[in-house]
């Protein structure tokens, strides 16, 4: 498949200070890109078995359009249970509060819905981050509307009921211990893919205000709440050059697998002009160390507890996969030809394995990319059709995740003409 050459790619950076141009040239191009290379009409194409979560739910559930979220967290736990986002709106249109979303628990055993939980909290990227605590616990956001905020509420698969929420919602958690949590509000004035449409989107008065916002860490059992780093002192850290009148938002929180430490990515906005920084930080209040600050940073995931692996501008401004030594800060470019020919996507890693997607090529298919770490073999596990009608903020990427065992791939795609979950068995 014809892919996006690097100077398609730096064309594309150029205009990111005028995002409106931006986004008709790219729509525009894609079109064309579309009627020249797409010769074979086919949807997906891979080796493998392929499977659709749809088909094995029964009928009432299999005419709705059904997904996971991101590529950080898997949809099964060790029992054979599965979660997922489901809804009868078209996820063609950008979500709307009139029409909720539902979180599905389901035995996949039996093929059975054990529950079906409503949430307004949610966005075609991430869901409504909706993951696994432990093998009966799962956590997910919503919104309360009395007390007009972003909630959090956990549900047990023993006791098929709510047992626990919080007054902040979740990004990412270690276990029954901790989690951590952002501004949904400020996400979604900023950058409406990943936030939630609840409340009205901030003035920039309160954009500008830095003290008060930032990244919580609640404890599980008590509740109990503090703003772990205030965006002051991320936009602070380890610069002289950050602007503190721009627009400042951090996301993308990803914990070890300790518990110790995790990485994020602060973003501000000057001008239309978006900067990226990847940063390291402890979850005692110590911001640790600055691993990528060369304007861009996309996607990112842990190798191992020394080891972040992400797609980012590094060494000699090359757009790259880079692995970082959190401790030395040293970046090596990822050289494998076949990550390197698709570009950014979304990379997970199970510590034997790197699993990664791309975004659609001149033919609008979505590559699927599976690296052995021990081999340093990549192989192609696949491409799928991803449609014109979903763009933007409804794109549906990939999001692939690998299971424990390195077995199977669950993945999200709209190869089919609607957003479904499917796996492969590898």
């Amino acid at each position: 498949m014809p892919t996006y050459s690097t100077w398609e790619r730096q064309l594309a950076h150029f205009f990111n200070s005028m995002p409106l141009l931006k986004t008709f040239l790219k729509r525009s191009y894609a079109f064309l890109n579309y009627y020249i290379y797409c010769v074979n009409k086919y949807r997906q194409f891979t080796v493998y078995n392929l499977c659709s979560i749809n088909d094995l739910l029964p009928f009432k559930w299999q005419k709705n359009e059904l997904f996971f979220g991101y590529y950080d967290k898997y949809p099964m736990n060790y029992n054979d249970f599965m979660l997922l986002n489901m809804t009868s709106y078209s996820t063609k249109k950008a979500p709307s509060t009139r029409y909720p979303i539902s979180v599905l628990l389901i035995n996949m055993k039996q093929r059975e819905v054990l529950l079906e939980i409503k949430t307004r909290a949610y966005n075609w990227q991430q869901g409504c981050r909706v993951h696994w605590l432990n093998d009966d616990l799962f956590i997910l956001n919503d919104f309360d509307s009395d007390l007009q905020k972003y909630i959090a509420r956990v549900f047990s698969v023993s006791n098929l009921k709510e047992v626990k929420s919080f007054d902040y919602p979740v990004q990412d958690s270690f276990g029954i211990d901790y989690f951590l949590s952002i501004n949904y509000q400020r996400i979604n004035t900023l950058r409406p893919d990943y936030g939630y449409r609840n409340l009205s989107k901030m003035s920039i008065i309160e954009l500008k205000r830095l003290d008060n916002d930032g990244i919580w860490k609640i404890d599980y059992r008590t509740g109990k709440s503090n703003l772990l780093y205030s965006l002051e002192q991320i936009a602070n850290f380890e610069t002289e050059n950050v602007n503190l009148e721009a627009f400042h938002k951090v996301n993308h929180l990803m914990i070890n697998k300790t518990g110790d430490k995790f990485i994020f990515i602060h973003r501000y906005l000057k001008k239309n002009v978006r900067f990226d920084r990847l940063l390291l930080a402890d979850v005692q209040g110590n911001l640790l160390k600055v691993l990528a600050d060369n304007k861009m940073v996309s996607h990112c995931c842990w190798l191992n507890e020394n080891t972040v692996f992400a797609y980012l501008r590094g060494i000699d401004n090359i757009d790259s996969y880079y692995s970082i030594d959190i401790h030395t800060g040293k970046m090596t470019l990822f050289d494998n030809a076949l990550f390197r020919k698709y570009g950014d996507g979304h990379p997970s890693s199970n510590g034997r394995f790197i699993l990664s997607d791309s975004y659609p090529d001149k033919a609008l298919h979505q590559h699927l990319l599976l690296y052995n770490m021990k081999s340093g073999e990549a192989k192609e596990l696949g491409s799928f059709f991803h449609g014109l009608s979903y763009n933007e903020e409804t794109r549906c990427d990939l999001h692939p995740r690998l299971s424990p065992d390195a077995k199977r791939v669950f993945f999200d795609s709209v190869c089919n003409g609607k957003r479904q979950l499917y796996y492969i068995d590898l």
